[in-house]
């Protein structure tokens, strides 16, 4: 059964329908400004956030500013704000959970982006360094060459970082297994590998131990 409302004649349905498309045009509005703000900083290397995250405090760092700097002249952030302030609203998507999930999502599409790139061309070169970080979890990260053929302009190569990856034995044959997990994740294949390059490079010497390039094909 469909209500109408005789003074307007419209059906409650459709008022209903109304509202739920004017607050989906509202948050894709306000999460659009969010993602670009949280690539700008991302790009330029800058801190998100900090211990304070108040509205209206110099110190709460790059996202926050950013968002009321925004909000100055922009009537879909600072309608947002306002409401935020005075708590309007059981979620608005200004905290940290919200600012890690787009950071995973645009490291996703890059990465994405990146392995298509190489896949397309085919043949790579893998770049490989360890090194500790704060928590002394020893991060492995990768980055991959390759060569883009452009009719009319010739070959041109790229290099890309793509991820970290935390290893727990950084042998040659520890980072062996590492990179097999990589490439078969990414459907990369072993045998169009044409290069390889390591940091620690004792660690891949082999000898009485296992050599991940040996073991990679390129001796």
């Amino acid at each position: 059964m469909v209500w109408h409302d005789k003074r307007s004649g419209n059906s409650i349905d459709l008022q209903s329908s109304k509202l739920i498309q004017e607050k989906q045009t509202y948050w894709r509005a306000v999460l659009f400004r969010l993602l670009n703000i949280i690539h700008f900083l991302a790009e330029r290397n800058l801190a998100l956030r900090c211990t304070n995250e108040k509205f209206g405090d110099t110190r709460n760092r790059n996202f926050l500013g950013e968002v009321e700097l925004i909000a100055k002249f922009d009537p879909v952030l600072s309608e947002h704000v306002r409401r935020a302030k005075s708590h309007e609203l059981t979620d608005h998507y200004l905290s940290n959970p919200i600012q890690n999930e787009i950071i995973d999502f645009l490291a996703k599409s890059i990465r994405d982006k990146i392995i298509s790139k190489v896949l397309a061309s085919k043949y790579y070169s893998i770049i490989l360094d360890c090194t500790p970080d704060i928590s002394h979890t020893d991060q492995l990260s990768i980055v991959l060459r390759g060569v883009v053929f452009k009719e009319g302009f010739g070959a041109e190569s790229f290099e890309h970082f793509v991820e970290f990856l935390d290893v727990y034995d950084t042998t040659g044959k520890g980072l062996f297994y590492s990179i097999i997990n990589f490439r078969s994740k990414y459907g990369l294949a072993t045998e169009d590998c044409r290069g390889q390059g390591y940091d620690s490079g004792s660690n891949m010497r082999g000898k009485k131990t296992w050599s991940a390039g040996t073991l990679l094909g390129n001796k």
